[in-house]
């Protein structure tokens, strides 16, 4: 599955496509459906799918990776988050807006509680759902607690590192839902902080 992930980094969703064919039929057979590296191949389908636009082929993988990582829940937490995370970006990437939101919170429930306060997968859930909150319009008191939620993660996550790129995009949003709140100074204050920020890790041509 490496093979595949960096395929899949290099754009060449066309050769990662077959890689990740080839990893699930093998370890199907030969490992069957439970075992730790059927379901990382699994997952490696899901995330070619997800690059190639392929949301309904998405949608049938993680139908079957489902009950395989809810079975392992106790012993791979992890997978479960995965999986969660997954139905959250298939959930976006089609648009599915109000669904990303209760998606994305419910899947934070596992995240929070399984995975460790500096663990990327629960920043990240924590992010896309201030994100998802506020494009969606929900109430802004709504959306900005959710946007102070993920900031302060994403701060926890990186205690010696106030600029990662985690900490910068809660950042943004939080300017953003600031904005929206009513608030407009202290919201131009954080967006301004997240786009030098941003220019520092990323260079001058960061759209960020």
């Amino acid at each position: 599955t490496l093979v595949g992930q960096s395929l899949l980094g290099l754009g060449d969703g066309e050769a990662a496509d077959s890689v990740a064919r080839q990893a699930v039929k093998e370890a199907t057979d030969a490992l069957g459906p439970y075992d730790p590296r059927t379901v990382e191949a699994r997952f490696l389908m899901a995330d070619v799918y997800l690059d190639r636009g392929q949301t309904r082929e998405m949608r049938q993988e993680l139908e079957t990776l489902m009950p395989v990582v809810r079975r392992a829940e106790k012993t791979r937490p992890r997978d479960l988050v995965r999986a969660l995370k997954a139905q959250v970006d298939l959930a976006i990437d089609d648009g599915r807006l109000e669904e990303a939101i209760p998606l994305a919170s419910d899947a934070l429930t596992p995240a929070s509680r399984d995975l460790g306060p500096r663990h990327a997968a629960r920043v990240s859930l924590a992010i896309i759902l201030a994100e998802s909150l506020d494009s969606h319009g929900q109430q802004a008191g709504d959306a900005l607690a959710a946007a102070e939620r993920a900031l302060r993660l994403a701060l926890e996550a990186h205690p010696d590192n106030d600029k990662d790129p985690q900490v910068i995009y809660a950042r943004e949003i939080y300017g953003r839902a600031l904005g929206n709140a009513g608030q407009a100074r202290r919201g131009a204050e954080e967006t301004g902080r997240a786009m030098s920020d941003a220019s520092d890790v990323f260079g001058s041509s960061s759209p960020r």
